[in-house]
């Protein structure tokens, strides 16, 4: 009776969209619907978008628009450098006090191992919790995907719909970036990122959705 689409830059094309509107009640045309989607920053994560297709569902339709103005997850801060890395505009973020984006740089993959063993006991020590801490890679980057399995000193486990809320005590849940997509953490570690792209390629729209999932660090 009412569809309601999140994401949906992931989706927007006319071969997948047609199965939406083949399912909604009078279909796009008649029917009840809210589209959420990020025409810019990611659209190039999976590559579905279609900006002919939309223009088209927006001039046949005509649905109410309404511009998302406001960031209401990440800190200024955040906002800031991931505008910085990626290249991409973002609007202006609600909260304005946040703590500062921290680089680590690593020659290899056992330097990674170890940067980001010693990053996370320092957030440890600092008073952050075990489930506050995400640990993010490209998707794609199978070696990363591999190291971060065996961390020195740090049990780690790779995010499943199983343990998303249930994960084993005194352990830090890893995950692909494009995976993770739709989903938060206070804070966001991401592992294995490389040079980054120009405006718009894939690389920096992926880079984009892994800062922006973090909502304090």
């Amino acid at each position: 009776d009412y569809l309601v689409i999140d994401d949906a830059q992931d989706i927007m094309c006319e071969s997948i969209m047609a199965a939406a509107d083949r399912t909604l009640k009078g279909g796009f045309k008649k029917g009840e619907w809210c589209i959420f989607y990020d025409p810019d920053c990611q659209a190039e994560v999976y590559s579905n978008y279609d900006e002919k297709y939309v223009k088209t569902l927006i001039e046949e339709c005509r649905p109410v628009q309404y511009p998302l103005s406001v960031n209401c997850r990440n800190t200024k801060e955040i906002v800031k450098e991931t505008s910085s890395i990626t290249g991409f505009d973002m609007v202006r973020a609600m909260v304005q006090q946040g703590e500062d984006v921290r680089y680590y740089y690593f020659t290899d993959v056992k330097d990674m191992q170890s940067q980001v063993a010693s990053c996370i006991n320092a957030m440890l020590k600092e008073g952050v919790k075990y489930e506050d801490i995400q640990i993010l890679f490209p998707g794609g980057y199978k070696n990363i995907e591999i190291a971060l399995r065996d961390l020195p000193g740090i049990n780690t486990q790779l995010l499943t719909e199983e343990n998303l809320n249930t994960a084993m005590p005194e352990t830090i849940l890893t995950c692909s970036i494009q995976k993770y997509k739709g989903l938060e953490n206070k804070v966001i570690l991401i592992a294995g990122l490389d040079k980054v792209g120009k405006i718009g390629e894939w690389k920096n729209a992926v880079y984009y959705v892994g800062m922006t999932r973090a909502k304090t660090l």
